[in-house]
């Protein structure tokens, strides 16, 4: 249970600050992208309006709009909840595998499985279907959802073959196959042309990726100082496990 404690904590502290740093990357950075694109998206609605309004001998249609935040603080404040939520999340599998894995998680180790989270859940699924902003053209959202579902699972079996692999070719060979697997089937595609302008479609997608490998470090040294600073509180000065309090009656019974 209080192994159980430590991971909860842990994963609340490094996601949290993993979360709020991505949050800092996207408030300076991709958030002016996405208003230039929202731009670019009302000035096409419009567009799209009148044209009906037109054919239609000037009546209007009525479209009704989603629920978005609006600009300011509203924005800023749900941003900086989603990404400290997507950041605790991430940061409770993280530290879960470590767990299972029995892995201490020590500087060059915790690089590692950062560097691994940002190949299975950023970088592999934007091979095929990159980040895009509003108002780009985007493929069936089920369709999208399944195929980086699916390519996020792939990535991290193909890996762990990999890193398992021990000098074995057929290993090693298998774990490339699933690495390949989701980009020789290829990701669902777009119905419809973008009409955002390709220099900041693609600006938009390089920031996102980046920003998510910014994420994926901070979140794996935070994830390993936290765990250091928690097995170094658990110990005495001496060296010796301290006592957990629901473990005491139990310990003095059997020395009783």
């Amino acid at each position: 249970m209080d192994a159980f404690k430590r991971l909860i904590w842990g994963a609340l502290a490094a996601g949290a600050l993993a979360g709020f740093v991505l949050f800092l990357v996207q408030w300076g950075v991709m958030i002016p992208l996405i208003q230039e694109a929202e731009r670019y998206e009302h000035a096409a609605h419009a567009v799209h309006a009148e044209q009906e309004a037109q054919a239609g001998g000037g009546a209007t249609a009525a479209h009704e709009t989603a629920w978005q935040p609006s600009d300011g603080f509203e924005r800023t404040a749900y941003t900086a909840l989603g990404t400290t939520l997507t950041g605790v999340g991430y940061a409770a599998m993280f530290l879960g595998i470590a767990s299972l894995m029995g892995w201490s998680l020590d500087g060059r180790r915790a690089w590692l499985l950062g560097l691994a989270g940002f190949a299975c859940f950023a970088l592999g699924p934007a091979l095929g279907l990159p980040p895009k902003p509003p108002g780009a053209a985007v493929p069936d959202l089920r369709a999208a959802q399944a195929w980086w579902l699916a390519t996020s699972i792939a990535t991290g079996t193909g890996l762990w073959l990999i890193g398992v692999s021990r000098g074995s070719w057929t290993r090693r060979g298998i774990g490339l196959l699933c690495l390949l697997a989701p980009h020789l089937v290829g990701a669902p595609s777009a119905d419809h042309v973008d009409t955002l302008p390709r220099t900041l479609v693609w600006q938009f997608t390089l920031t996102s990726v980046a920003s998510q490998a910014v994420f994926w470090l901070v979140l794996a040294k935070a994830a390993s100082f936290v765990l250091a600073r928690q097995q170094r509180l658990a110990f005495d000065g001496d060296g010796r496990k301290r006592v957990d309090q629901d473990d005491r009656p139990r310990r003095l019974a059997r020395e009783s």
